[in-house]
């Protein structure tokens, strides 16, 4: 018997979070987990406007509180096992799914990010707007 369970855990409608110390709740069982991230937030700053729980993003790298959303800070905060993919089991496959790529040049920001993660442990990155019918706009793969 296939089980689907989605723990849609929220961001307080920010394009980005970073999860508290007993979040997310995920079955060590679970085969696969979807990461999911809104491209909109890279450039702008680490703030809780755009950021859920941007302190916690901050105290967690050792930055200052506004300072740009960069990819190098994503990155860093997927790896950091305080992060992004906190609770994951090791056995689960990892995806990212990168949203609000509703423009070619948030396309190209996606894309570039997406083949960097590949090196943190997720195995596909899935590109999508939020907008436009065809919401897939590119899937990355090792």
């Amino acid at each position: 018997m296939d089980w689907i369970l989605i723990e849609a855990d929220g961001a307080a409608s920010r394009p980005f979070k970073v999860p508290l110390d007993h979040e997310p709740v995920v079955p060590e069982g679970c085969d696969l987990t979807v990461w999911v991230m809104g491209i909109k937030v890279l450039g702008q700053p680490l703030t809780p406007d755009w950021v859920h729980r941007a302190e916690r993003a901050a105290a967690l790298l050792g930055v200052e509180p506004g300072i740009p959303v960069t990819d190098d800070l994503i990155l860093r905060l997927v790896e950091n096992p305080q992060g992004c993919l906190k609770g994951i089991p090791p056995k689960s496959r990892k995806v990212a799914l990168i949203n609000q790529a509703d423009s070619p040049e948030e396309v190209k920001k996606a894309s570039a990010l997406g083949r960097k993660l590949l090196g943190c442990g997720i195995e596909q990155v899935v590109i999508t707007s939020y907008l436009q019918k065809n919401a897939v706009k590119e899937v990355i793969t090792k």
